[in-house]
């Protein structure tokens, strides 16, 4: 679905049709499905992580490598 203005939704290819609920149930205790897989996304984050600081490093080392050359000239 498509978000429209406040709670509004637009139709989309991918969404289909809207279906309409006759007769809703709010039930309490129950558990609504996430649909995230914890393991997954801790595990995407990490690699995020270890790439952010693996590129602070390389622009750390560029940043020496080019003062040492500075000295030198």
């Amino acid at each position: 679905l498509w978000a429209m203005e406040g709670t509004c939704f637009a139709e989309t290819p991918e969404s289909g049709p809207a279906e309409v609920i006759e007769n809703p149930e709010v039930k309490s205790a129950f558990l609504e499905a996430s649909n995230v897989e914890v393991t997954v996304e801790m595990t995407r984050l990490i690699e995020a992580q270890k790439a952010f600081s693996f590129n602070s490093k390389m622009i750390q080392t560029a940043d020496e490598v080019e003062q040492i050359i500075n000295t030198l000239r």
